[in-house]
């Protein structure tokens, strides 16, 4: 675990290890307060990772053919569409090596 996060640096299969890898993370929400706030903490944590923005499902799309995307961050709550459906469109682009979170900050 990292001193003070509560986060363990290493993932599950290690393809994305802390360090020297330069991931890029793509955070998917319609609130543009909630993708600030996902952005620090992103930044705090991993500052060699690239941060990329999208407001919406069909952004987040256009942005996956643009980026090599390593990790997406999706709100489960947005208008246009459920966050887990935008996740599965976007499994079924490169299903063995994306990783796909779903946050919320609604109730």
């Amino acid at each position: 675990m990292e001193s003070g996060t509560g986060y363990t640096s290493n993932y599950i299969d290690g393809k994305l290890p802390q360090g020297t890898h330069m991931a890029t993370i793509l955070i998917t929400d319609d609130s543009t307060f909630a993708r600030l706030a996902l952005r620090k903490i992103v930044a705090k944590l991993r500052p060699e990772w690239t941060i990329i923005e999208s407001a919406g499902p069909t952004e987040a799309m256009a942005k996956m053919k643009q980026e090599h995307v390593d990790v997406v961050l999706i709100d489960y709550h947005m208008q246009d569409v459920n966050g887990l459906a935008l996740a599965a469109q976007l499994r079924k682009t490169r299903p063995d090596d994306l990783y796909v979170a779903l946050v919320t900050a609604n109730r």
